[in-house]
């Protein structure tokens, strides 16, 4: 071999030539060609980089070996042999003489190469670029690709100063690693860009990427080389700002890859793995109905294609993302259908999957056999995905389904967007329904149902599960036997729907009735849920034993990893921060409670997200947070006041909570102002007490509490409160033996269990009734242990307003002048003047803005009203 210096081998142009501007060579890369080994395999999809990569260590590496660059690039039927190609680069490059290269037969040719290679004195370096070709080429035997890859291997291994570099794409057998026995083997995930790595190309291409928007590139294409310089070249050239759709220059040559001619079966499975993520090798093997799915999988793992995770112990794939979203493209949806037709019929054991395949595939007899067959599962669970089906269903497909076409025409008045209202009629109570046809209605009705309580119409709601109920029964109150699975459903929906306008005795009776029909079937989940929510009721009303019973009874009921859509997740975590509270274990409590969402996320599918909110103001509360308490439950309150609807136990308990913590703070004004906006309830009324007890009418809080105790629509927390407030009020008035008796009334009906309510007592109240009531000695012990102290205010000024003064203050806020404010009312100028003059002296202020100020903090001004 000559010594001439490798930068003037004409060989030695090829390869520089291969590296692109700005090129990153992976540290991965360069590590295991510094290596060294007789062979290693630089093996990825076409623009993974691997002949830059190989060219760029080479560029580093100048002088350390002589190299040589082979080419595999078949030209159609004249392609030669492998070998014979190989030794013409080799006769051109000196080896041996040229004229020996066309002398020797198919076989010489692989023998003399061999020879050659073999008495080489220096150290040489064969890089065999696009392997892949010889397969291509007029080579003898029935599977040329792997002859040459053994030979090759052979090669490396049988010249000592031969060290070979093969350049392939990760297809057929050049994908199995045995083939390549003891080289070093780099793979696509190896070649492919980090994060990092992108951003640092791409501010040397000039276009300069921060790096939330480096990584949502790196997460799409999964730094795939070229395809990612391919987008950053257009993004460079265009001098447009990085966009979510940057990535579309690579679909098309995504879309090809999937649409390999010589392999069909890898192309069929590159869209099956476009349509479900993950995948297992199970269910991709049913997908492609071959044996060799197996292959094909990690095939494309090797190409850089999947990446394969560990989900309960068993292998799961997950597509690259570009290619998942290539394949939703419009232009491609025709070419799509028969993929999905097959996943809908091979995933039928999934209703709601299978339906949406169905329903992309344009399989309408499938999506009517589909809703058929599971109309109580998907009305109840998916209501929009059903919806869409029967929206995308061609005329007259509905003609031998009566049943069905109803329930087209009540789930397509539902609206994907649950801030929108609807009236929808409900189900006439007739008791002849058919037994197939009811339990269509019963389904369609739950939908209905769930959809007017995400809407936020929970008297709508409440209706129509009043309707269903009575469809529902035989005449002797029954359950149709027709109902089957669908009752335990019912009974849960309606529980909710109860608790959330405040029917709670019916809402208990719902949820113990799910329980005792849902025990012990294959819906026994749906018996869990209704278990929890028992609970939550439970506490929510002061039953603190009954709770912790209703969670023991949950915790024996089995799940088997299935949920119910369209209830509170968690539902068990916040009855023990409640009874946490109770008892005023804080830091129990905070650690039970999910974390604050931003007050942006409006409540959908949490029906009692009112309770973890009520929950988290005591928290704040407790823990000497009271402004704090108040702050955030305001910002809850506005964010979502589309759920705060008129009548419903949401708005009674949230605005009651606002009222009591403005209480406890010293803003009695303010107080009454919020009671007021809403709807009296009973809820209220030991609100009121607190206000009249605050501003030292004791009488008039005693005469509060004696009206609301003759209630039978008392819950035992209130009734607590009520006997407590009484006691305060009794003590006051010098009445110690009266508030004795309500003392020990309170003490008696709360239990061991119920600390809380005990807090906003005096605790000179309790200590001066002790020797009256035995049992608050140990209360107050329980008290000072938990080192809970609610310092309120005792005393404190209400102002009032008539109604002139208010529609003045009104007036003074929307910025009207006394002449406008004069003409509005109907009186002088002068009259005005007075009047605002008496409106300062009653707010205590000097001037307008003293007013509207005072007008907010006194809750004359702002408050929501429900």
């Amino acid at each position: 071999m000559t010594d001439q210096p490798l930068e003037t081998f004409h060989r030695s142009e090829p390869y520089e030539r291969r590296i692109p501007e700005h090129f990153v060579l992976r540290p991965d890369v360069r590590s295991a060609l510094d290596e060294r080994r007789p062979m290693t395999v630089v093996r990825s999809p076409s623009g993974f980089g691997k002949s830059a990569a190989v060219a760029a260590w080479l560029r580093e590496q100048r002088g350390a070996s002589h190299v040589l660059w082979h080419d595999v690039d078949p030209h159609g039927d004249t392609q030669p042999d492998f070998w014979l190609a190989l030794r013409t680069t080799l006769a051109l490059d000196g080896v041996f003489p040229a004229h020996d290269v066309d002398r020797a037969s198919v076989v010489d040719h692989r023998a003399s190469v061999t020879e050659a290679l073999r008495s080489i004195d220096a150290p040489l370096t064969l890089v065999v670029d696009r392997l892949e070709n010889a397969a291509k080429a007029q080579v003898v035997g029935e599977s040329p690709i792997v002859s040459v890859a053994l030979g090759l291997t052979e090669l490396a291994r049988t010249c000592p100063q031969l060290s070979v570099i093969v350049c392939c794409r990760s297809q057929g057998p050049l994908s199995m690693d045995c083939l390549f026995d003891d080289a070093a083997i780099v793979d696509a995930q190896a070649l492919a860009l980090s994060a990092n790595d992108v951003r640092t190309l791409s501010q040397s291409l000039g276009v300069p990427l921060d790096k939330d928007d480096a990584d949502d590139l790196y997460s799409v294409l999964w730094g795939w080389p070229a395809l990612t310089r391919a987008v950053l070249h257009r993004l460079a050239s265009a001098g447009l700002p990085y966009s979510s759709d940057a990535w579309t220059p690579a679909a098309q040559y995504l879309v090809r890859y999937g649409s390999r001619v010589d392999n069909p079966e890898l192309s069929f499975l590159v869209r099956q793995l476009s349509l479900l993520d993950p995948i297992t090798e199970e269910l991709a093997t049913r997908l492609v109905g071959s044996e060799h799915t197996c292959r094909s999988l990690n095939d494309l793992e090797r190409a850089g294609m999947l990446r394969m995770t560990n989900v309960d112990g068993r292998r799961a794939y997950t597509l690259l993302p570009a290619i998942r979203r290539a394949m939703e493209l419009p232009e491609l949806a025709s070419t799509m259908l028969p993929a999905h037709r097959r996943a809908a019929h091979l995933l039928r054991d999934f209703p709601d999957v299978a339906l949406g395949h169905a329903v992309t595939g344009l399989d309408w007899d499938l999506v009517v056999q589909l809703v058929s067959t599971h109309c109580v599962f998907l009305v109840v669970e998916h209501p929009f995905l059903v919806k869409r089906a029967f929206a995308a269903l061609p005329p007259g497909a509905l003609a031998d389904h009566p049943d069905l076409m109803a329930a087209r025409d009540v789930l397509l008045h539902l609206s994907d967007d649950t801030s929108e209202r609807h009236e929808i009629d409900g189900l006439a109570a007739v008791p002849e329904l058919q037994d197939e046809t009811l339990r269509h209605a019963v389904g369609v009705g739950l939908a209905q149902i769930v959809a007017l309580r995400e809407c936020h119409e929970y008297a709508a709601s409440n209706t129509l599960v009043t309707r269903h109920r009575a469809a529902a029964r035989n005449a002797d109150g029954t359950w149709r036997s027709a109902l089957g699975a669908t009752l335990p459903y019912l009974l849960l929906q309606s529980g909710i729907t109860r608790l959330t306008v405040g029917d709670l005795d019916t809402a208990l009776s719902d949820f113990a009735e799910c329980v005792a029909s849902g025990r012990g079937t294959p819906l026994e989940f749906v018996a869990l849920a209704a278990a929890e929510y028992s609970a939550l009721t439970h506490v929510m009303v002061g039953n603190l034993e009954s709770a912790s019973e209703h969670l023991e009874v949950a915790s024996t009921l089995q799940g088997e990893g299935k949920t119910v859509c369209y209830i509170d997740r968690g539902v068990a975590n916040l009855v023990r921060a409640v009874l946490a509270l109770d008892a005023l274990d804080l830091e129990t409590a905070a650690a039970l409670l999910p974390p604050e969402e931003p007050a942006m996320i409006r409540p959908r599918a949490r029906a009692t997200w009112f309770v973890e909110e009520y929950a988290r103001a005591h928290l704040n509360v407790l823990q000497g947070n009271l402004f704090v308490a108040l702050t955030a439950l305001g910002r809850s309150l506005k964010a979502n006041q589309d759920a705060m609807a008129r009548g419903t136990l949401s708005s009674q308990l949230l605005v009651s909570t606002v009222a009591r913590i403005l209480v406890w703070s010293g803003s009695p004004t303010r107080a009454k102002n919020s009671l007021g906006a809403c709807p009296p309830t009973v809820i209220f009324e030991p609100v009121r007490a607190r206000i009249a007890l605050q501003v030292g009418d004791a009488h008039e809080a005693l005469s509060i509490i004696t009206a609301a105790l003759a209630r039978s629509d008392v819950s035992a927390r209130l009734r607590i409160e009520m006997l407590l407030t009484s006691a305060v009020a009794h003590h006051r008035l010098g009445e110690l033996a009266a508030a004795a008796t309500m003392l020990r009334s309170a003490i008696d009906l709360a239990g061991p269990l119920l600390l809380r309510p005990f807090v906003s007592v005096p605790r000179k109240v309790l200590v001066d009734l002790t020797p009256l009531v035995p049992a608050a000695g140990p209360i107050v012990e329980r008290l000072v242990a938990s080192g809970v102290t609610l310092y309120m205010s005792e005393r404190s000024t209400l102002i009032e307003l008539t109604r002139r003064q208010q529609d003045l203050l009104r007036e003074l806020n929307s910025g009207a002048q006394l002449a406008q404010m004069a003409a509005q009312l109907g009186v002088s100028r002068g009259t005005v003047q007075s009047q605002v003059r008496g409106l300062y002296r009653a707010l205590d202020v000097r001037d307008r803005m003293g007013a509207v100020a005072a007008g907010h903090a006194h809750g004359f001004l702002g408050v929501h009203h429900v």
